[in-house]
């Protein structure tokens, strides 16, 4: 499983000549890391829903 570090890295290096807003770089990682992202949402270690 890639971390969220080596994510972000992984986005700006595939698109070296592009500047991104958080909200954009965010958008571009749950794109393209969708299916990793749901399998982690799928941790029942994890409470998402905050309580």
């Amino acid at each position: 499983m890639t971390s969220r570090p080596q994510m972000i890295i992984n986005v700006l290096q595939a698109n070296p000549d592009e500047q991104f807003t958080a909200r954009q770089l965010a958008q571009k990682i749950i794109d393209h890391y969708s299916a990793e992202l749901a399998s982690k949402r799928q941790n029942p270690r994890i409470d998402y829903a905050g309580g």
